[in-house]
């Protein structure tokens, strides 16, 4: 079995020389209750993640987990498999649908020769390629650093190479995982202290319109959220028809005539299991979803997935501790839909206590209505 282990970087530093390149098997894993349409969707949205992270999906097999392996999560017979397939497609990374344990990681890539990236860290990748601006860039790293650290003991290439006078640096009884550890640790330490000044200023901005209305808009990523706020407020933020491409709020203010003022703001987008650290790590970015008057869950309605995005939507704003925000539901991208009137239906059935609006950002189909329906809102709350 040919071994490419050693010469790896690790998974969540994949940009500059690690695993993002190239063709990737893609490992699906069925759990006990779940259908084959969930599996089947899981997958197709792994793939895109793949696609985005730079990695060109070849091939694809879903393991069933009947009872988890603790060393390797999947059995022998499915390793075996996985490692086969990426060897005739020559591919030198294999993509699992899952957050695995340090030592599943490396024990499935002792066994198959090849380099594992879970899902945390294709979603980290992408995170990494889409950061432009300082905190962006603070709070991916951060994320990284965090998904690195229970990772050290298997690294095959240090962080630290301290040449000629190692042993003398490290100090005595001092081991080169220790000196890694120590090093990661600081890291992050510095990381956190920025991103606090980072808050710190951010809060400052908030309090400064804290007298204006305000509107978050959140959902799925590519569910045209900024293509809406543009629509709304009539901006050129940056919208592009990819996963995360908005990483900062982006804030907007619109009046209407008559009414009052209202800063929309356009927030990350979401996907299913996203990355805890990274939800840790972006907590003041998400924060702008819930610190907030009005949430406008934004969902792509033509596709076939809209019920199950507005679920993890609502989970991930549960999370970060903005279920009690007023809400309503807007349907986009309705002119691609065959039936929005069904689609519609659908939403009020799975949850009826919620107002439902159809629109599309792109064509301006129910933008007038759905601006109408927040500055009545904001005209409530100055009065009140």
């Amino acid at each position: 079995m040919e071994t490419n282990v050693r010469t790896r970087t690790s998974p969540a530093g994949g940009t500059a020389g690690g695993p993002f390149f190239g063709r990737a098997p893609l490992v699906g894993l069925r759990n006990r209750g779940e259908s084959p349409a969930d599996i089947d969707q899981s997958v197709e949205e792994l793939t895109l993640l793949a696609g985005a992270a730079g990695l060109e999906p070849a091939g694809q097999i879903v393991a069933t987990i009947r009872d988890v392996h603790p060393a390797t999560l999947i059995g022998t017979g499915k390793v075996e498999e996985i490692a086969a397939l990426a060897r005739d497609t020559g591919a030198q990374v294999i993509v699992l649908d899952a957050a695995l344990l340090p030592r599943q990681q490396r024990n499935l890539e002792r066994a198959t020769g090849r380099v594992i990236a879970d899902r945390p860290a294709v979603i980290l990748e992408i995170f990494a390629r889409r950061a432009t601006t300082r905190e962006a860039k603070l709070q991916v790293e951060l994320a990284r650093v965090e998904y690195e650290l229970p990772r050290l003991a298997g690294r095959w290439q240090h962080l630290s190479r301290q040449g000629g006078g190692t042993r003398l640096a490290r100090g005595e009884g001092e081991t080169q995982l220790e000196v890694d550890r120590r090093i990661v640790m600081r890291r992050a330490s510095t990381i956190r202290k920025e991103l606090r000044r980072v808050e710190r200023q951010r809060d400052l901005r908030r309090k400064r319109r804290s007298a204006l209305y305000r509107v978050s808009l959140i959902g799925y990523t590519n569910a045209g959220k900024t293509t809406l706020l543009n629509a709304l407020t009539g901006s050129r933020a940056y919208a592009a028809n990819q996963l995360f491409a908005t990483l900062d709020p982006n804030s907007r203010r619109f009046q209407l005539a008559g009414h009052a003022p209202v800063i929309c703001t356009d927030t990350v987008g979401f996907v299913q299991r996203l990355p805890h650290s990274l939800i840790k790590a972006f907590h003041s970015t998400l924060e702008e979803a819930v610190l907030t008057d009005l949430c406008v869950y934004v969902i792509d309605a033509s596709d076939p997935r809209a019920l199950a995005h507005l679920q993890t939507t609502s989970d991930v704003v549960d999370k970060i501790g903005g279920g009690q925000t007023d809400t309503v539901i807007v349907l986009n991208k309705i002119d691609r839909c065959s039936d929005a009137e069904s689609a519609t239906l659908a939403f009020h059935a799975a949850a009826p206590e919620v107002p439902v609006m159809a629109a599309s950002a792109r064509t301006g189909a129910g933008i007038a209505e759905i601006r109408e329906a927040i500055a009545e809102r904001a005209d409530a709350a100055a009065r009140s």
